[in-house]
């Protein structure tokens, strides 16, 4: 009997299939509106001061606490580093754009 050295066969070749389609499905582009895109920051830096607000404002220690902890840090966390990103790239994109607005002349 001779062995397959075909990667795709085998007990786990149903695993890799899986992975791969995962890793397509990860890894795939997702075009947003404009508007959608420019808020985006704004929403997660908004969605995180209101589930910090939210964790402040319930009444006693109950399980959700911790959660909106975390949650609202998270975002405004991500939030925080788009807005930076986006202005860091921006500014580079501008300053880019007068220097070679000024050699040309």
């Amino acid at each position: 009997m001779q062995k397959s050295n075909n990667i795709n066969s085998g007990p786990f070749s149903r695993f890799r299939t899986t992975s791969t389609q995962l890793r397509r499905l990860l890894l795939k582009r997702v075009w947003l509106p404009n508007i959608v895109y420019e808020a985006l920051a704004a929403i997660y830096i908004c969605s995180g001061l209101v589930a910090l607000a939210a964790a402040l404002f319930l009444p006693g220690w109950t399980w959700i606490l911790p959660w909106a902890v975390v949650f609202g840090l998270a975002t405004l966390h991500l939030g925080l580093g788009i807005a930076a990103l986006r202005h860091r790239l921006r500014r580079m994109a501008r300053n880019a754009h007068l220097k070679s607005r000024f050699h040309s002349e």
